[in-house]
């Protein structure tokens, strides 16, 4: 990446859903927030859940469909009934070979929270489609990167993420991997 490019993130691990009745749930923490564990089950909002992964390069501009076709039979799990509103995680690692300043760009038409390496970067409660653009700063090795979305009423449940590498010098080396 180098000058104003955009890389989406692809390979996520994906959790829930966690209860949001009423609306809720978006400042109830759940497990993701504390610990993460990929091979721990969860008591969600219909029974026992767990992280399941979605690797794919073929996402459109980045855009994960929480309840699209694609992750799902990705992640070889079925799709569980719907409630009018519930929240989910994705969790992924950013492996960088320097320390770099950079940018991450969102866009979700429900509430979002992220968080890297546990510290909360971006919030937004706006039910829109705007797409935010926020600066966060990477360190040498592994960096964790954590989304709580939530879903409201019956409407599509999709979020895209991707970098603006505008501030990272050109000759930093952003790897994108989620650790199983």
């Amino acid at each position: 990446m180098n000058g104003s490019d955009q890389k989406p993130l692809y390979e996520w691990a994906i959790i829930g859903p966690f209860g949001n009745t009423l609306g809720d749930g978006f400042e109830k923490p759940f497990p993701p927030e504390w610990e993460i564990d990929l091979f721990k089950e969860y008591e969600g909002c219909h029974g026992s859940i767990r992280w399941y992964f979605l690797y794919s390069d073929s996402l459109q501009d980045g855009c994960i469909d929480l309840l699209g076709p694609s992750w799902p039979e990705v992640a070889q799990i079925p799709t569980p009934p719907l409630k009018e509103y519930e929240i989910g995680y994705l969790f992924t690692n950013i492996m960088c070979d320097e320390c770099i300043e950079t940018e991450l760009s969102v866009c979700s038409p429900f509430k979002i929270k992220i968080w890297v390496n546990n510290i909360v970067v971006f919030r937004s409660m706006s039910v829109d489609k705007t797409e935010h653009t926020f600066p966060i700063s990477l360190k040498s090795g592994k960096n964790q990167l954590l989304v709580k979305i939530e879903k409201l009423l019956w409407w599509e449940w999709k979020l895209s993420v991707k970098f603006i590498n505008n501030k990272a010098s050109k000759t930093s080396n952003i790897h994108l991997k989620a650790v199983i």
